[in-house]
């Protein structure tokens, strides 16, 4: 004996559409649609700025290696919005692959970016040597605070600078 097969809109099914007024997803689908070009904009102008950067920063060896790869993924990552783009204005809705792929574009700029930390906060680059990282006092404002006396109690009259 053979199953009965199952219907649109049965328990087992998929469940039927959801009548219009129920649709909110529609409006975020269509505003995500229309704004896929100023995020394609937004890159661009990154872009052009951090090429513009790259000619003046000194960077070798390890940093230039990360300033490579950083700006190859950057512009990877303008290519595949670009071609979410121009897929999307021609479809009705995402599909499940075009959702991943714009899930991968985004890790994808998620690394560039930490690459672009890392070449600015642990090497340097284009960044002027600052005198290191603070050891003492940990919290340097302690040192000079108004509002506490040298033993470290609040002055009462020194309260209303807290309140300008």
């Amino acid at each position: 004996m053979r199953p009965a097969p199952l219907r649109l809109g049965s328990p087992l099914g998929r469940p039927p559409p959801l009548p219009p007024e129920h649709r909110h997803g529609d409006a975020l689908m269509e505003v995500g649609k229309k704004t896929l070009p100023l995020a394609i904009a937004g890159g661009l102008i990154a872009g052009v700025a951090g090429l513009m950067a790259q000619t003046e920063v000194e960077a070798d060896g390890k940093a230039l290696d990360l300033l490579k790869t950083h700006r190859t993924l950057n512009l990877a990552t303008v290519a595949a919005t670009a071609a979410l783009a121009t897929h999307r204005s021609r479809t009705e809705r995402p599909s499940v692959g075009y959702l991943a792929a714009g899930l991968g574009a985004i890790a994808v700029m998620s690394f560039s970016a930490y690459l672009g930390g890392e070449m600015v906060y642990r090497l340097g680059v284009g960044v002027r040597p600052a005198k290191g990282v603070r050891k003492r006092p940990a919290v340097p404002e302690r040192q000079q605070n108004p509002c506490t006396d040298l033993l470290g109690q609040t002055d009462p009259s020194s309260l209303n600078l807290l309140i300008r």
